[in-house]
């Protein structure tokens, strides 16, 4: 297993430099992986971004991992090496603070990454992490509605709905009694796709059973449908699933069930990390999961706030859209800015309103950086395009404080990370930026250390809206 950390700096295997290395041939494969390739799983998925994802960075004879997290694996001539991708918060090999920051951020009440050291093994922690992100495709599809397509049958009965199939009929029904040899196409949920994920649903609860119980308790939608499948189909026998897998190699592209694409990207994955052939003729270099930290660090500040600021006197939007550039173009569109969260007096009105704040939540090393030192704007680069993006959000909401919202470290135990206050025009101007960090270093207890700390960054952005 090769240990890597997001947003990390590393060497060549070949370099004299002192610091982490990496092997050479590991980081040509891993660099320009395709997003729609049916063998790397991306959470969250996104089905508008058909470009290539970065995992490694090469500058200046340096090497950067970038935002993911999780596992991959690549096949090699000699041999197949694992990839663990953990938090470069995590200073041991449990990898709690990625646990922590997985199961707040995505609403979960038991921890249900529990296993996810290397020592587990690429299996266990794949079949974890592959459980949870199918369980989270299922729900966000199934909101939607059932995946349906056409699919003819042949029947033999008094209830004609179709196509009389003439030499059939007579070969069946060689007396008359009533009964008639046709063919009906039907629109219909009873498909192979959908078969195939259920397959894959029941192997993963057979495999891990304790995770899926969990996940079914806080995911009521999927058992629904779940349900709803088992009530017109059963679950394909080994033998079946690999002619059902091989048959449904070809990418969902209707728009009404594009969040169906990745559930059957998914459920060929899991299906495959369980022994099924998946194709005679695949050559697979690489596969695995990946989850994107920069969206995770989003959904924790957003489920952080909404746990600890005063209930009913605040209301919360993440992702709201403000369109801006109005007036005709060539696109004949408007432009959308989503800030990652938004807050609002709770009487007022978002589509009328100004926000009172606004946070953009940044996981990578710039602001650690910046919220970690005694920092000012000519010692400690901030990311430009960062902050502009932030006074691009205030100036289209008119609203006077905005912030950034990142990881914070500090020297010693004792030592607690504070906000950074800057005023945007001139010193007695009101509009304020903000540098919001949360201490993520020295944690031993981490349930009891980060809700205290938690509490500690709801009071620093309530001083700041006050």
């Amino acid at each position: 297993m090769i240990d890597l950390q997001d947003y990390t700096k590393y060497f060549p295997s070949d370099s004299d430099k002192a610091g982490e290395k990496i092997d050479l041939e590991v980081v040509e494969k891993l660099k320009d992986i395709s997003q729609t390739s049916d063998n790397i799983i991306i959470f969250p998925s996104n089905n508008s971004d058909k470009s290539h994802l970065t995992v490694i960075r090469e500058d200046n004879n340096e090497i950067w991992t970038q935002q993911y997290v999780g596992l991959l694996q690549i096949e090699r001539e000699e041999k197949t090496e694992n990839i663990f991708i953990k938090s470069r918060f995590d200073k041991n090999d449990n990898c709690e603070f990625s646990q922590y920051i997985l199961n707040k951020a995505l609403g979960l009440k038991t921890r249900i990454f529990q296993n996810m050291e290397p020592s587990v093994g690429y299996g266990t922690i794949l079949h974890t992490i592959l459980g949870f992100i199918f369980v989270s495709q299922i729900e966000r599809a199934y909101k939607k509605g059932v995946y349906r397509k056409y699919r003819t049958y042949e029947r033999n009965d008094a209830k004609v709905k179709g196509r009389i199939d003439i030499a059939r009929d007579i070969r069946l029904n060689p007396i008359f009694d009533g009964k008639i040899a046709y063919s009906e196409r039907s629109y219909t949920p009873d498909n192979n796709t959908n078969r195939m994920i259920l397959t894959a649903y029941t192997m993963l609860e057979k495999r891990q059973p304790d995770v899926m119980r969990e996940l079914a308790k806080q995911k009521k939608l999927v058992g629904e449908c779940i349900s709803y499948f088992k009530t017109f189909m059963a679950p394909a026998s080994r033998q079946e699933i690999q002619k059902i897998v091989h048959q449904e190699r070809k990418k969902i592209t209707h728009a009404v069930y594009a969040d169906w694409e990745p559930v059957r990207k998914t459920a060929i994955l899991i299906l495959k990390h369980m022994g099924i052939k998946v194709s005679e003729e695949e050559n697979t270099q690489i596969n695995g999961v990946l989850i994107n930290m920069n969206w995770v660090w989003e959904q924790y500040l957003k489920c952080m706030l909404e746990e600890n600021l005063p209930e009913g006197k605040y209301l919360i939007k993440g992702q709201h859209g403000m369109e801006t550039f109005f007036g005709k173009d060539k696109s004949g569109g408007k432009r959308v800015l989503r800030p990652d969260l938004m807050i609002w007096n709770s009487d007022k009105d978002p589509k009328k309103d100004s926000p009172i704040f606004i946070i953009d939540a940044k996981y990578k090393n710039q602001w650690k950086k910046a919220a970690s030192v005694d920092n000012t704007a000519e010692g400690n680069e901030w990311e430009r395009s960062d902050y502009q993006q932030i006074l691009a959000y205030m100036y289209r909401s008119r609203c006077d404080k905005g912030s950034i919202f990142c990881p914070g470290t500090t020297e010693k135990e004792e030592e607690e990370v504070e906000r950074q206050e800057y005023a945007v025009r001139d010193e007695d101007d009101d509009s304020k930026f903000y540098i919001l960090p949360i201490k993520v270093n020295y944690i031993e207890d981490i349930q009891k250390t980060m809700r205290e700390r938690e509490k500690n960054f709801a009071k620093m952005v309530l001083e700041c809206i006050e």
